[in-house]
Order: C-alpha cells, then sequence, then structure tokens
C-alpha cells in the first residue's frame, strides 16, 4: 500500500512488520472458535439424549440394606502365602527341562542370526550386539532359577543328573569325564550332552583349572573344511577342545594382564567372575557354546569379522588424522584445545588396537614366542570383533555429532544447499548431503518444515543459529548487539534402540538394563513389523521352519526380544556408521570453497561483513539477508556456481567411504 502511494520500500521494515503479523495470525487462530454455533431459540432446539431413558425407583428391601462391612486385618495375623517351592529331584527335572528349552530357543535363534550375517544380511556390529544381548537375557533366566536347585547341590549337579537319565533312557552309557579312548561308549550320548551344556561344562571346568598354560595341554586341532555332521562324537568333542583350548588362553590373558582392554563381552565377563569366585555360571557355559556354535557355521570364514574391524579401525585412524591436519590453523571458541586432547586419546586407542596388545604377553606359558599370530583373540571370536566396532562406532558417533554441532558444519551447508536446490541455482546432486539429510531427517536441522521461501530462509537459519531474525536486522541497523553466547539448535541421536545401547558398549559395559522403559522402546515400537516385512519380502533375511518372528504372540520371550532387537539395530546401522568426521570436514570444506568465491561481493555489497574461518555461518546470514534488504540474489547466485563446482569434485567422498566400510 505504501509502495502505491510512492513511498520507497525497506525490506527490513518488512521483515520487522511480517514477523509481528504472523505472530498475530498465529494467535488469532488459537483464540478462534473451531466451529460456530448457531443460538438456539427456544428450549425445544436442545436435543436431550436422557429423554429415551426410563427411570426407575430402587426396591425398598435394597435401599434400606445395612452398608457391608469389609473384612479387616488382624493384627497379629502374621501368616504369609507363597507358592511351594519345589524339592524332588522329579520336579526340578521338569523345570530344568523348561528352562533348558528356552535357552534353546535362544542359541536357535544366535544361529539364526550368524547365518544371515555369513549371508551378508546383518552387519557385523549388529550380530555381535545382538549376541551379546543373548547371552545377557540367559544370564537373567538362570540367575533367576538358580536357588531352586540349591538343596540338590547346585544348577550343575541336578543338570548332570538330568543328562545322565537323558542319556539312559535313550540307551546310552554316560559319563562325567571325558575319556582319551575314542571308543569309550560315553562318546555316543555326545549329542545329548551338547544340548544339555554338560560337555562344554566339563571343558571350561578343566581349562579354568589348566589356567593360561592350558594350551600346552591342547592335542587336538581343528579343521574347519570337515564336515562336522559325519563326524563321531569323540570327532565333535576334539573339535570343541581345540577352538576352546585355544581361545581360553587369549582370554585369560585379556582378563588378568590386559589392564585396559576397551571393551568386555559376556564370555570375558563369565571368565572374570569364574576366578574370581571359584564358581562356574551358566553364562560363562553358554558363551563358550555360542562360540562353538558360531564356528561350526561361518567355518573358514570366521575371521571375516576381524577384517571388517580392522577395515573400520583404520579409516577411523585416516580420519582423526585428516581432522588433525585440516584443523592445525582452523579453530573456533566452542571447541577449546581440550576437546582435541579427547580426540587424541581416541586415536591413541585405535593405535593400540591395531598395534595389538596381546604382544608384549607372547612369552607367557602356552604362547610360544613368534608362532601366534598378531590378533588372534580377535580372529577367533566374530562377537568380540563386532563388539569392538561397535564401541569405536559409538566413540566416532559422539567425536562427529559433535564437531557438526560445534562448528554447525553440516546444519549450515544442509541450509544453503536446500535453499540453492528451491531456487534451482545449482544443477549437481549433492549425495552425500542427501544421505545425511535422510538419515538424521529434516528435524535435526530445520524449525519445524523445512524452509521453501526467501522469508523461511532466513528466519529458520536465524532460528538454527540462535538468533531472532529481528535481532540480526536490529544489529545490522546498528540498534543491537548479536548475543556473545549463541545457542545453536544441534544434531540428536533419534535412533532410541541405539542410544540405549550405544552408551553401555561406548564405556566397555556391554549390558543393558532390561526395564519396562527399554523394553518398550525395542518391542513396543510400531515400526518393528513394518522393519520386519521389508527385509523379509526383499528376500534379505533368511527364515527357518523353527524361527517364528511373530511379535505378538511371544513378545515377551527373549527369543522375540532378539528379533527386535536385530531388525531395530540393522535398520539403524548405516545412522551409526556414517564417517561424520569425513561429513563435517567435507562441509567445512564446502563452506569454506563458498566462502572464497563469494568473499568479494560481499565485501562490495557489505562492507562491513568480513567472514572468517570461524565465522561462515553469518555468511549464509548475509545471504539471505540480501534478498529481505535489496530484493536481489546476487551472492546466492555466486554461491550456487561454488557448490555445483565442489559437489563435483567432492560430493560422494563419504558414500564411497561408506561402501568400502
Amino acid at each position: 500500500m505504501l509502495a502505491e502511494k510512492g513511498a520507497a520500500l525497506d525490506g527490513s521494515s518488512d521483515i520487522e512488520h511480517g514477523y509481528l503479523i504472523k505472530i498475530l495470525k498465529k494467535v488469532e487462530g488459537i483464540l478462534m472458535p473451531q466451529k460456530k454455533h448457531r443460538a438456539p431459540n427456544s428450549s425445544s432446539d436442545y436435543l436431550n439424549p436422557f429423554d429415551a431413558l426410563k427411570i426407575y425407583d430402587p426396591p425398598e428391601k435394597h435401599a434400606n440394606a445395612p452398608d457391608f462391612e469389609r473384612p479387616k486385618t488382624v493384627e497379629s495375623h502374621t501368616i504369609r502365602y507363597k507358592a511351594e517351592p519345589l524339592t524332588s529331584l522329579e520336579a526340578l527335572f521338569v523345570a530344568l527341562a523348561m528352562l533348558i528349552n528356552d535357552v534353546k530357543k535362544i542359541r536357535s535363534r544366535i544361529e539364526w542370526i550368524w547365518i544371515n550375517f555369513q549371508a551378508q544380511h546383518f552387519d557385523l556390529a549388529v550380530a555381535a550386539v545382538a549376541t551379546n544381548t543373548a547371552i545377557s537375557l540367559t544370564r537373567d533366566l538362570m540367575d533367576n532359577a538358580a536357588p531352586m536347585f540349591e538343596d540338590h547341590g547346585g544348577l550343575w549337579k541336578v543338570l548332570e543328573k538330568f543328562y545322565r537319565a537323558q542319556a539312559m533312557t535313550q540307551g546310552h552309557r554316560p559319563f562325567v569325564n571325558f575319556a582319551k579312548n575314542q571308543k569309550h561308549p560315553g562318546y555316543d550320548a555326545y549329542d545329548i550332552a551338547n544340548e544339555n551344556y554338560i560337555s562344554t561344562y566339563k571343558l571350561v571346568e578343566w581349562l579354568l583349572y589348566m589356567g593360561i598354560s592350558s594350551r600346552k595341554q591342547g592335542s587336538s586341532s581343528y579343521d574347519p573344511r570337515s564336515n562336522r555332521a559325519s563326524k563321531s562324537g569323540y570327532e565333535k568333542f576334539g573339535d570343541d577342545r581345540a577352538l576352546l583350548v585355544n581361545i581360553f588362553t587369549e582370554l585369560m590373558i585379556v582378563t588378568h594382564r590386559v589392564d585396559d582392554y576397551p571393551i568386555e563381552d559376556e564370555f570375558l565377563r563369565g571368565i572374570n567372575e569364574a576366578t574370581s569366585t571359584g564358581k562356574i555360571p551358566f553364562y560363562l557355559i553358554f558363551a563358550a557354546q555360542v562360540f562353538l556354535d558360531i564356528h561350526y557355521i561361518l567355518r573358514e570364514s570366521v575371521e571375516q569379522g576381524h577384517e571388517k574391524l580392522w577395515e573400520n579401525l583404520k579409516s577411523f585412524e585416516r580420519g582423526l588424522q585428516e581432522y588433525f591436519k585440516f584443523h592445525k590453523d582452523y579453530k573456533i571458541a566452542s571447541w577449546p584445545a581440550g576437546n582435541d586432547e579427547v580426540l587424541r586419546w581416541l586415536q591413541r586407542k585405535v593405535q593400540y588396537i591395531l598395534s595389538d596388545p596381546m604382544k608384549k604377553y607372547e612369552r607367557l606359558p602356552g604362547r610360544n614366542p613368534g608362532s601366534v599370530e598378531p590378533n588372534r583373540v580377535l580372529k577367533m571370536s566374530p562377537v568380540l570383533s563386532g563388539v569392538m566396532l561397535y564401541h569405536f562406532q559409538s566413540e566416532m558417533w559422539d567425536v562427529g555429532i559433535a564437531l557438526a554441532n560445534a562448528w554447525g558444519s553440516i546444519t549450515y551447508s544442509l541450509h544453503l544447499y536446500n535453499a540453492l536446490q528451491k531456487e534451482k541455482l545449482v544443477s549437481k546432486t549433492w549425495r552425500d548431503m542427501d544421505l545425511v539429510r535422510k538419515l538424521l531427517g529434516n528435524e535435526n536441522f530445520f524449525v519445524d518444515d523445512p524452509p521453501k521461501n526467501f522469508a523461511d530462509y532466513f528466519e529458520k537459519f536465524c532460528l538454527q543459529v540462535g538468533i531472532p531474525a529481528v535481532t540480526f536486522i536490529s544489529w545490522h541497523q546498528g540498534k543491537a548487539e548479536l548475543p556473545s553466547q549463541l545457542e545453536p539448535r544441534g544434531i540428536r541421536n533419534n535412533s532410541l534402540v541405539s542410544a540405549m545401547f550405544m552408551e553401555s558398549y561406548q564405556w566397555g559395559y556391554g549390558r543393558v538394563d532390561w526395564t519396562i522403559e527399554n523394553t518398550g522402546k525395542v518391542i513396543g515400537s510400531q515400526e518393528l513389523q513394518t522393519d520386519r516385512e521389508r527385509l523379509t519380502r526383499k528376500g534379505k533375511i533368511k527364515e527357518t521352519a523353527n524361527h517364528s518372528t511373530d511379535t505378538e504372540t511371544a513378545k515377551f520371550h527373549p527369543d522375540q526380544l532378539l528379533v527386535a532387537v536385530m531388525y531395530r539395530l540393522q535398520k539403524e546401522t548405516t545412522v551409526l556408521a556414517l564417517p561424520y568426521l569425513a561429513m563435517h570436514l567435507e562441509c567445512c570444506s564446502f563452506l569454506q570453497a563458498v566462502r572464497n568465491r563469494c568473499d568479494p561481493l560481499l565485501r562490495k555489497l557489505y562492507p562491513e561483513a568480513h567472514v572468517k574461518d570461524n565465522e561462515l555461518p553469518f555468511m549464509l546470514g548475509w545471504m539471505f539477508f540480501e534478498h529481505a534488504d535489496r530484493r536481489t540474489t546476487k551472492l546466492l547466485a555466486e554461491a550456487g556456481g561454488a557448490a555445483d563446482e565442489f559437489v563435483q569434485r567432492r560430493g560422494d567422498t563419504v558414500l564411497n567411504l561408506l561402501h568400502r566400510l
């Protein structure tokens, strides 16, 4: 209207006025009733839904009946009722059979996980974390049941009697200690002993007694190419012995000699507990059996877990080296020098694992100097390799996101890229940025919906930075000062299940407390069924007849909880594994390229705008402000040219790195 009267246009005033109008419209929308009702002319216009009901008076005898007197608790009453404990051996056998059946389902699910890992359907870290979770759930299951066996000598005494009864029922001769004579009739009952964990228990019991020197006693050898199905009980037991002798020596060294090993899985934790207390917990035997099962599934490809870990560790080390090189003279107040010391500590920890912490212990009993291959424990244990990988992935996630939030590198680059796309000022597709945006979601980068016009570009950028648009305009006009401490919105971890595991494995605990809240995050997700159907429909998951993945029919069984954990973690694996440190460096380079291209024009339009390396976000503010102030888009058009050149050269760096990993 002012323009029609010949008044000069003032972009700053338009933004201030528009901001006020927007607030008034929101207030109007809140106060305005959603629906206007016509006022009734008379009482007949009202409809009474109770007119159709009939009213009855209660019978007089009921109306005058005395109040019911509830029974009172007698103060001297001390009797407490509880379920009668199982005392007979027969009753304990029934309870034990039910427990072993539940554990069998968990064991079968673990086998399913590693069959799909071998087919490259599940990620190593996800498979390892789910397996460690399965062993932890088994631990809770058996610990809760253990007290009922105490009167009969404890769980293992009852389990051994249970095994003997089963073996004799099926016509086999049971035995307690496995004989060296391969013709001993007790080996015919190997499969029964294996199903009841007796064979593994006897091996672990002997290995704990022998300690670190147990490898000297290992005369058996294991050939992963051999056909296990055709082997006798004696030969199968020989395979178990050969594998456990080798891994036990390494795990005992880690437990008792390596104080600064960064992670601990349930196998290591069980050995530590057994050597500290002198008692063998069931979950240690189960962890040992799972170790054997995984070897018999993966066979000669068992070391691919270690290979995957090594590729990632070397990538993490290169990424940290590139960070220190890039940021040598490129500093910012919101990232103090102390933070870089944390990154150097992480770099040293990565190098520590790459250099093999076990090397200096090669002269211990059971380890011949020069004969033990480096990192043997990680090569032999895919679970330990996967847990180690998850540990470092969680560390690198924290570092990458913290850097991106401190510098605003990813967020502000996306704001500029989004504006360039909407205004059709770029012709190239920034594949790395599109991937990050899809994985983390628009809610991590924009207030409400992504901006679609110049007014929104400026306003939502200012909100993201932590400066209201009106404050920025007043500062430009010399009427106000910018806040000394900005509070920008940062990227958050929206992956609920991953976040639940990350803290535990990042600090080396390796256990999650399955409270109602944590269980609800996994099983209660409405997305779970969709995820499972999507992966199964595409043929990505191998199911067997014994595996039901119906989370509704048995959703509280540990087996079904594992299914939920697997599908959710697998869905979120790319979010965790994405190299955010590399993306941060890429976005910093992008903003520098745009600044170098636009700086001459920016100084020409706004002489007071001198954008330093640590002030790159303000460059975007000037670009978006130009349209409101001058009704031109020269800076944004210049940025489009720089963006096309940069994206063509480096726009898929992170994607290529992710594919290699």
